[in-house]
């Protein structure tokens, strides 16, 4: 009996490997997967030395994704930037790189045919990743040996690298555009220069955008009346107040003692003149000192009436009817004060406009009447109108503590203004200027800074 197994068949084992590399290609769920497949297990059909992975866009981009035998790919080493050198002179040419072929060096140019005796003295299959329905070509597999290739091979990986771009597109799903062709790309690339061009004929108004807050228009200061502490406030913050309301009092126990002390000194002097007058009706050369000591008197009258007033100036009442603005109560009682030093604001809540700080970084030209928009942080989706008509020349420190120009503006319509104390951001429209004047201006400022130009 014949024992001896009939020998393994050659053309089934590839078509059994084909179909399996088929199946396993359909079965990647992404595209590293997939490359990974293209460049390491494609290997299982033909041998070769090593495969390359790139990706081509529209706009033909290439990008190497994947090495045999390789993790990662660094695009800046010198044999991926000379294989984006090589593909992108083979696709110029679409008819021919459409196909499975072994490249010829020969028709390479000189840059790229050194690198070629440099990277590669082999034979290099081009295998390209066709999209059926736009023929565009998705990505390229490169498979370099030193045999030459066989009609029969390259058969088999044509069958093999139309499954391989099938799963490509599938996986990236949506619609593939078709390539631009020469003609169509030199046209879109004159008509950007065009756009360009007429785009440095454009001019819009340039703008800054500063912190704003509402403040009250013409407000009536409220001052210390001399030195002292505050001892009780009769009015909160944002209360509304009428003519001759008290505010605030300063603490009388200094000048109480004063009136104390003058009413006395008054009445020592009055009974000192009174022994006088009534001397000098028994001595008539007494009379003098009646003289002076009626002088005295007049002396500590006027010294009581001025310590009185002092006592009524301690209560401190509105001049005028309005709304107190000034901070928390806590924050003056017992606080020492100077004379004139501002304590609070008497505002009309129906008079108010919005206060400026523009950045000295961000500065423009504040024309008078310029437009500025408001944008509060209570309600930023509705802007309201208004217009610049102060900015002072000098920068100064904020309340932040950093330099800026302060600038007001008034409400273009009276109606419905916001309240006193509200905050946001304003936009501040300029003169007219070139587009690039405008995109540019800020870049240009912060480099001249930086080298001092």
């Amino acid at each position: 009996m014949n024992t001896t197994q009939d020998a393994p068949n050659p053309q089934l084992i590839a078509l059994s490997t084909l179909l399996q590399l088929e199946k396993e290609a359909r079965l990647a769920d992404s595209h590293t997967t997939l490359g990974f497949i293209a460049v390491n297990e494609t290997h299982r059909l033909f041998p070769y030395a090593q495969a390359v992975l790139c990706t081509i866009t529209p706009s033909g981009r290439i990008k190497i994704i994947s090495v045999s035998g390789v993790a990662t790919v660094d695009a800046h080493a010198p044999f991926i930037r000379w294989l984006r050198q090589l593909i992108q002179h083979h696709i110029k040419e679409i008819e021919i790189a459409q196909q499975i072929h072994p490249l010829q060096p020969e028709k390479l140019p000189s840059s790229v045919q050194s690198g070629w005796q440099t990277w590669s003295s082999e034979q290099v299959l081009w295998c390209p990743f066709i999209h059926a329905p736009s023929g565009y070509i998705e990505a390229g597999l490169l498979l370099f040996r030193k045999n030459h290739w066989r009609e029969a091979e390259i058969t088999l990986l044509g069958y093999l690298t139309d499954a391989y771009a099938h799963a490509w597109s599938a996986l990236r799903g949506g619609h593939i555009h078709k390539p631009v062709k020469p003609l169509r790309r030199w046209f879109f690339r004159i008509l950007v220069l065009v756009g360009l061009a007429a785009s440095t004929l454009l001019s819009i108004h340039e703008s800054v955008l500063a912190p704003a807050e509402i403040v009250a228009q013409s407000p009536l200061i409220v001052t210390a009346p001399m030195e002292g502490t505050i001892k009780q406030f009769y009015v909160q913050p944002n209360q509304n107040v009428e003519v001759g309301q008290k505010l605030f009092t300063l603490d009388d126990t200094v000048q109480k003692n004063r009136y104390t002390i003058a009413q006395k000194t008054l009445a020592v002097a009055r009974a000192d003149l009174l022994r006088a007058e009534q001397k000098a009706f028994l001595d008539p050369s007494s009379r003098g000192e009646v003289a002076l000591l009626r002088a005295k008197v007049e002396e500590r009258e006027a010294e009581l009436e001025y310590v009185a007033e002092i006592l009524k100036r301690l209560s401190v009442r509105a001049e005028q009817s309005g709304i107190t603005v000034f901070t928390d109560v806590n924050d003056w009682l017992g606080k020492p004060v100077n004379v004139g030093e501002k304590v609070m604001f008497l505002a009309n809540p129906k008079l108010t406009e919005i206060q400026l700080w523009v950045p000295v970084t961000d500065a423009i030209n504040l024309a008078q009447n310029a437009p500025v928009q408001l944008f509060l942080n209570t309600d930023p989706t509705s802007p309201l109108s208004a217009h610049l008509y102060q900015a002072s020349y000098e920068a100064e420190l904020t309340p932040d503590n950093w330099l800026a120009f302060r600038a007001k503006a008034q409400f273009t319509s009276q109606d419905s203004l916001p309240r006193i104390g509200l905050k946001g951001t304003s936009k501040i429209y300029g003169q007219k200027v070139n587009l690039y004047y405008y995109l540019l201006r800020r870049p240009w400022a912060v480099l001249r800074q930086s080298l001092g130009l």
